[in-house]
C-alpha cells in the first residue's frame, strides 16, 4: 500500500509542477521537481529494502525447511525400518537380494509375509523383547516426533507433504499395529490367546503402504531425501533374523479390521460368536 501512496504522490507532484510551471509560483518552481524526485527516491529505496528483507526471509524459510525435512525423513525412515524388520522376521526364508525400490519392498506380495508375524516372538533387540513392545515404542516415538515437527515448522512446509504425512499418522492400520500390546492384554483378560496378528488386515495394510510410498514421493518432490530400502533386510548378521518370529500356523480365523478409527470399546477382531459368549 505504501508503494501505491508514494507513486500517487510522485505523479501528482510532477503533474502540478508541470501544469503550474512558469506562472510565478515560487514554491512550485523551486520545490515541485525536488518533491517529486524525493518521492521517487523513497519509492526506489523502499522497493530495494523490501526485496532484501524478503530475500533474507526466504533464505531463513529455506534453511528451516531443510531442517524440517531432515527430521521428517528420519522419523519416516525409522518407520520403514520397523516394518522391514517385521517382514524379515516373518519371512519363510532369508531375503537374498535387496529390493530395488520401496515400491518393490512394500509390494502386496512381500507384505503378505506380515500375516505370519508372531507379535509375541523375539525381535532380537535388547530394548524390546517382542514385537508388540517394539512396534508400540517405535511408532509412539516417531509419530509424536512427526506431530511435533509439523507443529513447529508448519509455515515452511509444503501443503501436499503435510497432507500426505497426516494420512499416515491418522491411518487405522498404523494405529492397530501400535496398539497390539494393549490388544493382547485385553484378549488375555478375556481368556483369548494367540489373536494378536496381522492376519486378515491385507486391505488396510496395502492402503497404508500406498500412503507411505506417496509420502516418500512428496518428500522427494519438495527437495528432501526419499526413503530408502534398509540394507539390513538381507544381512543375516544384523538383527532380526529371517523367520525368527514366524508363526508355526495361522489362527483359524482372521482378525476383523476395517477402515476408519480403531474401536476403543473392546477387541474388534473377536468373532460375533466369541463376543456373545463373553457377554453371556
Amino acid at each position: 500500500m505504501r508503494f501505491v501512496i508514494l507513486i500517487v504522490l510522485a505523479v501528482a507532484t510532477c503533474a502540478i509542477a508541470y501544469i503550474l510551471r512558469g506562472r510565478g509560483y515560487w514554491l512550485v518552481d523551486n520545490l515541485g521537481g525536488n518533491l517529486a524526485a524525493g518521492f521517487l527516491g523513497t519509492l526506489a529505496t523502499l522497493f530495494f529494502i523490501e526485496r532484501a528483507i524478503e530475500k533474507k526471509r526466504q533464505q531463513e524459510r529455506t534453511r528451516l525447511g531443510v531442517l524440517a525435512l531432515r527430521q521428517i525423513q528420519a522419523s519416516l525412515q525409522r518407520i520403514v525400518i520397523l516394518f522391514s524388520e517385521m517382514m524379515k522376521a516373518s519371512a519363510s526364508k532369508p531375503i537374498v537380494s535387496l529390493p530395488l525400490s520401496l515400491q518393490e519392498l512394500f509390494s502386496p506380495a512381500n507384505t503378505a509375509d506380515l500375516d505370519w508375524l508372531d507379535f509375541d516372538g523375539p525381535t532380537g533387540h535388547v530394548e524390546h523383547g517382542d514385537w508388540k513392545a517394539e512396534s508400540e515404542a517405535v511408532l509412539t516415538s516417531e509419530l509424536d516426533h512427526l506431530a511435533a515437527t509439523l507443529d513447529r515448522y508448519l509455515p515452511v512446509l509444503d501443503v501436499r507433504l503435510v497432507e500426505s504425512i497426516d494420512s499416515i499418522t491418522s491411518n487405522c492400520f498404523l494405529s492397530y499395529v501400535r496398539r497390539m500390546g494393549r490388544a493382547s492384554e485385553a484378549l488375555g483378560k478375556l481368556g483369548v490367546r494367540g489373536g494378536t496378528t496381522l492376519y486378515g488386515t491385507a486391505s488396510i495394510r496395502d492402503e497404508f503402504f500406498a500412503r507411505l510410498l506417496d509420502v516418500s514421493k512428496q518428500l522427494e518432490l519438495v527437495g528432501g531425501k526419499s526413503l530408502t530400502v534398509p540394507p539390513s533386510l538381507i544381512r543375516q548378521d544384523m538383527m532380526p533374523k529371517a523367520g525368527q518370529a514366524r508363526l508355526k500356523s495361522l489362527p483359524a480365523h482372521p482378525v476383523l479390521v476395517v477402515h476408519g478409527d480403531p474401536p476403543v470399546g473392546g477387541p474388534p477382531w473377536l468373532q460375533s460368536g466369541q463376543s456373545d459368549e463373553v457377554k453371556a
